[in-house]
């Protein structure tokens, strides 16, 4: 498909080629600046990331206390390569004295993921997760209800032929069953606690119908 994504050279831009990027047709861009991007991000040409400099920068705590910090926030994390400790490259980084080797061990890597699992957070690529935030801050929703049924429309001003990541809608309902009816089709689903789920995509409608 078609490239949505830039990471700037050496992690380094300006507001000329942030400008540039957008009118390329970039639709999301990231630097460095070691910081963490908020969860509505005013420029998405001008996305940030924190670097894995080494096996040991940041160490074990330090991810921790990103993770901690990430809650509410986006996090982009910016990996280079997964070096084995005897390989070719790192013995030639070795020979050179580089610290920041952006080389880290796949074991170690492997123990980042697993902690990143733990905090429950949603992971994925910086289109995917761009798309999202950019759809559900421009989605309109329209809501119809009558007495034992719900109509739901929704709309955007996005090009929903490029922005068509699923935003899952979250509505509260007294009934314990339901019938859902999207695209000219029927199914059944269960209330949880009182919280009804669906996924949609912007400029989809549904209908929502209690269920004996």
């Amino acid at each position: 498909g078609e490239c949505i994504t830039l990471h700037y050279p050496y992690s380094h831009t300006s507001d000329k080629i942030t400008n540039a990027a957008k009118k390329a047709g970039f639709l999301f861009a990231r630097s460095g600046e070691e910081e963490i991007n908020s969860s509505s991000p005013n420029n998405m040409q001008l996305l940030v990331s924190k670097a894995i400099y080494n096996n040991d920068t940041p160490n074990h705590e330090e991810i921790k206390s990103i993770l901690d910090e990430t809650k509410g926030k986006w996090l982009i994390l910016m990996y280079h390569h997964l070096f084995p400790n005897d390989s070719k490259e790192m013995n030639i980084l070795r020979y050179h004295k580089i610290k920041n080797t952006y080389s880290l061990l796949p074991s170690t890597f492997k123990s980042q993921m697993q902690l990143i699992n733990n905090y429950d957070y949603w992971v994925a690529p910086i289109s995917t997760i761009g798309k999202y935030i950019e759809e559900r801050d421009n989605l309109n929703i329209e809501t119809h209800r009558f007495l034992n049924k719900i109509d739901i429309k929704t709309n955007t001003s996005l090009d929903t032929s490029i922005f068509n990541e699923k935003i899952t809608l979250k509505i509260e309902l007294p009934w314990e069953k339901v019938e859902v009816t999207k695209d000219k089709m029927t199914h059944l689903q269960n209330i949880k606690n009182g919280n009804f789920l669906i996924d949609i995509i912007p400029g989809e409608s549904l209908m929502i119908k209690k269920s004996k």
